[in-house]
């Protein structure tokens, strides 16, 4: 038997990562993942006896297995309706460059579209943008939201996809909508402890997540998703960087809109957002040990002000070309 790699996809959006498969006759054996990172996707009973036994399933040959989930952060981890900051998520479960965890510069902000504003701590009102970055925030979570819902997207700006519905207006996502130049380095988050994903050999992983870009025009963000262990970086999730506010296609959405009740400066928002689910398109081949050390990394290098931004589902994706044996 022999192993063959990924080809690199032209697109981040979803879906565009495949996996190949080597087909050589009747039957496919599985191997079961398993990770403590965030929550992990489980599979059905059934698959995972049977992976875990290392059984053979004649059915699969010659087709096509899909990625599997091999972990995932959510951010909704004892979190509610009020805003909060992602220092202080899950225990302390990331770190961040200090000029992207400012509560009061409207970075590293956890926040759901029911969360209450004002907010003195978490992107305050102000002078200039009034409760712009509340209300946008709030309105990047929900969008997020409806992306993790399925909600399709619209091709228009001016008509975007309106898919809110009371369970994505629960949905947590880390934000920002910085209101001045993010001091210090790019490192927007990156989880203390390593995956602890376990597979029993060397697998192929890949990573995804979910971004909305806001106030779309200058400085917009440009995110790059990374495992990294010991300092070096042990996969680029993304040729290139993924630039939320630089996507088209059926990539608008908006929410209800939010009280702008501040004043009489306190001017509605755009119209729309853009937002994708994005799949990676670099894959490596990483062995159990660097695959439980490997901490998750998100940088933007675009510091200015007033790119606003949000992510939210950040996966590990195990995306090894499965083979076939011959009898």
């Amino acid at each position: 038997m022999k192993t063959q790699h990924h080809r690199s996809p032209r697109s981040h959006r979803e879906g565009a990562f495949r996996p190949r498969r080597v087909s050589v006759v009747a039957a496919t054996i599985g191997a079961l993942i398993v990770g403590t990172w965030g929550w992990v996707d489980t599979p059905g009973a059934g698959t995972a006896a049977a992976n875990a036994a290392g059984e053979i399933s004649a059915l699969a040959a010659g087709v096509p297995e899909a990625p599997r989930q091999a972990a995932i952060e959510t951010f909704e981890q004892g979190l509610g309706t009020t805003a909060s900051g992602l220092a202080a998520y899950a225990s302390g479960r990331y770190t961040a460059s200090s000029g992207w965890v400012s509560g009061s510069n409207c970075t590293g902000v956890l926040v759901n579209y029911l969360a209450t504003y004002p907010n003195a701590s978490f992107c305050p009102t102000t002078s200039t943008r009034v409760s712009a970055a509340a209300r946008e925030t709030r309105r990047m979570a929900d969008v997020l939201g409806q992306v993790a819902a399925g909600v399709a997207g619209s091709s228009s700006a001016t008509a975007p996809a309106n898919g809110s519905t009371s369970a994505t207006q629960t949905n947590h996502a880390l934000t920002a909508f910085p209101a001045a130049a993010v001091a210090g380095s790019t490192t927007v988050a990156q989880s203390v402890s390593g995956t602890g994903i376990s597979a029993p050999a060397a697998r192929y992983y890949s990573l995804r997540m979910n971004a909305v870009g806001a106030q779309c025009g200058t400085n917009n963000a440009s995110l790059s998703l990374n495992l990294v262990s010991g300092g070096a970086t042990v996969l680029t999730g993304f040729s290139s960087p993924v630039v939320p506010c630089a996507s088209t296609g059926a990539v608008y959405y908006t929410s209800p809109a939010l009280a702008a009740n501040q004043g009489s400066g306190d001017a509605a928002l755009p119209a729309s957002v853009r937002a994708a689910a994005y799949s990676g398109t670099t894959a490596a081949l990483l062995t159990p040990a660097q695959i439980s050390a490997a901490q998750v990394q998100l940088v933007n290098t675009v510091t200015g002000a007033g790119g606003a931004f949000g992510v939210d589902n950040v996966r590990v994706m195990e995306v090894s070309p499965a083979l076939d044996m011959a009898f």
